[in-house]
């Protein structure tokens, strides 16, 4: 059920700004799925994880708690920005 506006939602103390207030829908893809739509392999996405052109939570987020490495889901739209930006000064 929808929270009212002024009533503090579950996972903060703020008034809760619907689905999506702490930016967590953004993430939706799958590694393997993010790898589809970027055409780039598993062995790429952890380089530039490594090199910190991606990085956790701006790009990526674990989807499980507690477990000794949970799968990642990524955002697909800051994912491809960070990747065109890096492009963009590799070329400049």
């Amino acid at each position: 059920p929808r929270l009212h506006p002024a009533e503090p939602c579950a996972c903060c103390c703020f008034p809760c700004e619907g689905a999506n207030h702490l930016g967590l829908v953004r993430f939706t893809d799958s590694t393997s799925e993010i790898q589809g739509k970027l055409r780039i392999s598993e062995s790429t996405l952890l380089r530039l994880r490594r090199e910190g052109v991606l990085k956790p939570g701006a790009h990526f987020r674990s989807a499980g708690t507690g477990t000794i490495r949970s799968p990642l889901v990524w955002d697909p739209a800051a994912t491809e920005n960070a990747l065109a930006a890096r492009t963009r000064r590799t070329r400049a």
